[in-house]
């Protein structure tokens, strides 16, 4: 018996906030804030300003995805989400990670022919939930109308969380012990980013999004052949902590908070543990299933930088254009991509980039594909499954 995806589904942030916008935002936001000003003028003097160029050339991102809702402070700083104020009297009143997650859950419960209380199992991956505790899926179980009594398994790994809940799902599967399963993966980020020129390192990356696989147990060629799962404690060039999903107040708290209320990268660091990562994963994964690079008809790699995955490719011998100040071109077109409309949406990121791609028929039944990911604490995973 093996382990099938019978659905997609996704919900995505409704505000397209292209690179230009987002500039302009953090301009805006510098004026209010000393720190900033200073921070910005120290780079503009040293000629390397924040452009909207700047951000694609170093991402591969044009625009991104935010949720709709948008204030601004006392201070004067704009951004994404609710009042402080607003969240204490009633945290339903903005938009919240579960909100997304349950709207993702019903399109693939939908997409795989089913209803909500036809799902045995259900696992929610997310950095952003609701609230610290009880996790995502307790808050989004009710909102997607799942049955009582079924598990809701609440996970936090970060980029790899939906590669974790898949392969919890194979094994739920494998055993016997369920036949359905729900994989949500949901994350808000936009209201905890820090929205000013400081903030260039991690705030123009990251958008707000869920999607969602329905796997069901399957005797067709349909199967989930090999996978991999790690973590350590490298948590230094990667870390945040962040406050709740709707609210809009914390990244702009006093300077004295800064390091509770923004997520802060050592990118360099991050990218070359993601590139090594992102390698020796997806060699495991096909060693163990005798199968070569060749084999592979799709590549589904986290979308959390464009040239990560460019240099993970190259690794493998695919064809890259580089170009002096330029973003890279990969010439091999089973590494798919969509991190330029969306950005990085985290655990929501691989769930999406399988979502639209088994929609605009470019995956098929058959067809191999692998799915690969790293992230903060470190965490990563990588699985081989034939759609």
């Amino acid at each position: 018996m093996g382990t099938r995806i019978s659905g997609t589904g996704a919900a995505l942030g409704k505000r397209i906030v292209s690179n230009e916008e987002f500039v302009s935002l953090c301009s805006k936001n510098d004026e209010k804030t000393s720190l900033a000003r200073e921070f910005a003028d120290k780079v503009k003097a040293e000629n390397k300003e924040t452009s909207a160029e700047w951000i694609r050339v170093q991402t591969g991102i044009e625009q991104r995805v935010w949720i709709d809702t948008w204030h601004t402070r006392q201070d004067g700083l704009e951004g994404p989400g609710i009042t402080m104020d607003q969240w204490e009297k009633d945290p339903s009143s903005g938009i919240n990670t579960s909100d997304l997650a349950a709207e993702a859950a019903l399109s693939a419960i939908s997409d795989a022919g089913l209803q909500p209380e036809d799902i045995d199992c259900s696992i929610w991956a997310s950095l952003t939930a609701d609230h610290h505790f009880p996790g995502l899926g307790n808050f989004a179980f009710d909102k997607a109308g799942l049955k009582a009594g079924i598990p809701a398994i609440s996970i936090m790994q970060q980029c790899s969380g939906f590669v974790y809940g898949a392969v919890m799902a194979h094994s739920f599967i494998k055993s016997g012990m369920y036949k359905r399963v729900l994989v949500v993966g949901a994350e808000i980020q936009s209201v905890w980013q820090d929205l000013t020129t400081r903030g260039r390192g991690a705030a123009p990356i990251f958008g707000d999004g869920a999607s969602a696989i329905v796997f069901t147990a399957a005797d067709d060629n349909s199967d989930i052949l090999s996978y991999t799962l790690g973590s350590n404690g490298n948590t230094k060039p990667l870390n945040v902590y962040i406050h709740n999903s709707a609210c809009g107040e914390t990244w702009g708290r006093d300077d004295a908070d800064y390091a509770y209320t923004h997520p802060f990268m050592q990118g360099n660091k991050v990218f070359k543990h993601a590139v090594k990562g992102t390698v020796s994963s997806i060699k495991e994964i096909l060693a163990d299933a005798g199968l070569a690079i060749e084999d592979v008809n799709w590549f589904l790699p986290h979308q959390a930088n464009h040239n990560i995955n460019v240099f993970a490719a190259s690794y493998f011998g695919s064809e890259v254009e580089s170009r002096k100040d330029e973003l890279p071109i990969l010439k091999d077109d089973r590494w798919l991509s969509n991190i330029q409309k969306y950005g990085n949406l985290s655990a929501a990121s691989i769930p999406l980039l399988i979502h639209e791609n088994i929609k605009n028929k470019k995956i098929k039944r058959g067809d191999l594909c692998v799915m690969t990911a790293y992230g903060a604490g470190f965490n990563w995973g990588a699985l081989l499954f034939r759609y």
